[in-house]
């Protein structure tokens, strides 16, 4: 029998862990994969199913291994195989082709989550900075910044979160909203079980009934887009029935901040400082004067300005959902929400674990915003088993030379030269293939991404955005 050698790996599956490896290797050939050691402790010892069939991957039959080049009608998938030598002269005489037109910046490179491992996935990236290109920022994936713009609102950072191991320990509820946990981040499912073990409840809100949903105490089936509706109708309950923490909404919140009634802005002070009542004086102060016990409701008025606490106005717009109305908008029923909220309120602490689900609708970016508004609400932000958190907690690790987290920074790899990647959002990738604009899109190299299946409104893509490319490649080779 060969000798079996081990190397170190990474798992680079779509879920972002980076999973320590073990590669075992038997003539030149990876046959098999097992966890790795971290002396750090043996949590970190894991590997999933994805991990496991990572040699069956590399292997495919299915995986394409050599470049091949389109000889019949778009749609028809028939191709040649051609050489490396060839496919990289065609590249690189189209590209110098829209250069010379257009700029650099109208060819674009395009990368995404096939792979996540630093080169398959960076490079492309790089290569658009050293070409001075067009690179699309896939924050919050496939463009869908509403998770990061929610969060950010609430929170001022895109992905302000708790460990998971935190939820194990401290929790004593768990909500997951909108996040397969068992099928997309098995690693973290752990925590999650044993936390449910040591008497948490789970909680789990999704439209499918997943793989997690049989391991949740409750599955809470939501229609689509129905997240805002089901947070304000669960605030909504929490604050008529007085179990909002008003301490922390006074002092660790905007909830105190004082607000004009003649143009819904705060009232500002001197040096433009935000402004909230102080009773003892019985005048508007500057929101970090010591001492103040400033209050989160009432009317109020400031030189002649008439204002409100910002959390009177929250008040006021979450009352709009009843039970009957968020029930009516999100397909919970009543009494579910009333439990639920319920439920959340004393669970003290509570944890929501938010995820990629509830941001494929429109507007998105106000579910999150609400549910980071709700564990405020109820008082879970900044303590141990409580928060709203999405994606894990992790800073995203942008596929963008000089922007990637610091472990896996070095001078070498983000060194573009004299030229730099022209950074776009990707929401607007179809808008400059259709449009060009804001940035003429001539040339498109899509990295390690399955772009039809993996993006949003594959309709647009089909109908507008190939459509545009087909035109102009048969424009550019003169066909008729």
């Amino acid at each position: 029998v060969p000798e079996t050698q081990i190397y170190a790996g990474a798992c680079r599956a779509q879920c972002g862990q980076g999973c320590y490896l073990n590669v075992h290797v038997r003539d030149g050939r990876v046959v098999r994969t097992t966890a790795g050691h971290f002396d750090d402790g043996p949590e970190f010892d894991r590997i999933c199913p994805k991990g496991l069939v990572q040699p069956a991957r590399v292997y495919s039959a299915e995986r394409l291994q050599y470049p091949m080049r389109r000889v019949g009608e778009r749609g028809s998938g028939e191709f040649e195989r051609i050489s490396w030598d060839q496919a990289m002269d065609e590249i690189a005489a189209r590209m110098e082709e829209s250069k010379e037109k257009y700029g650099p910046t109208a060819c674009s490179f395009y990368s995404f989550t096939g792979n996540q491992s630093k080169l398959a996935m960076q490079s492309a990236t790089r290569f658009a900075g050293c070409y001075g290109a067009t690179t699309w920022d896939i924050e919050g994936i496939m463009g869908d910044h509403g998770a990061s713009m929610g969060m950010k609102m609430v929170y001022g950072v895109i992905r302000g979160a708790h460990d998971t191991r935190d939820y194990e320990q401290n929790s004593n509820m768990i909500v997951i909203w909108g996040r397969n946990l068992a099928d997309t981040h098995t690693s973290e499912l752990r925590y999650i079980v044993r936390a449910r073990e040591r008497g948490a409840k789970i909680v789990y809100i999704d439209p499918r009934f997943s793989s997690t949903a049989t391991i949740a105490d409750q599955w809470i089936p939501i229609r689509p887009g129905g997240d805002s509706a089901l947070g304000l109708g669960m605030m909504n309950w929490i604050i008529a029935n007085d179990r909002h923490d008003k301490e922390f909404l006074s002092k660790h919140s905007c909830g105190s901040l004082l607000v004009r009634d003649d143009d819904g802005k705060y009232l500002r002070g001197e040096g433009d400082c935000y402004m909230v009542w102080d009773p003892a004086q019985n005048k508007a102060v500057p929101a970090d004067t010591e001492g103040v016990e400033a209050p989160i409701e009432g009317a109020f008025e400031a030189d002649g300005v008439a204002v409100k606490p910002a959390f009177v106005h929250l008040k006021e717009r979450a009352a709009e959902y009843t039970l009957e109305r968020a029930s009516e908008l999100s397909g919970v029923p009543t009494d579910v929400i009333e439990t639920f909220a319920r439920e959340y309120s004393e669970a003290k602490p509570a944890g929501i674990r938010m995820g990629q689900g509830m941001q494929r609708t429109y507007n998105s970016y106000q579910s999150f915003r609400t549910v980071a508004t709700l564990a405020a609400v109820a008082g879970y932000v900044g303590v141990r088993g409580g928060g709203a958190s999405h994606a894990g907690g992790t800073k995203a690790n942008k596929p963008v030379p000089g922007e990637t987290a610091p472990e896996f920074l070095y001078d070498e790899w983000a060194n573009t030269g004299e030229n730099t990647a022209n950074m776009v959002k990707s929401s607007l990738i179809y808008q400059c293939a259709v449009e060009h604009d804001p940035v003429r899109c001539d040339f498109i190299w899509f990295n390690v991404s399955n772009f039809l299946n993996q993006s949003p409104d594959a309709h647009r893509i089909i109908d507008e955005v190939f459509f545009a490319a087909y035109a102009g490649d048969e424009l550019l080779r003169g066909d008729d």
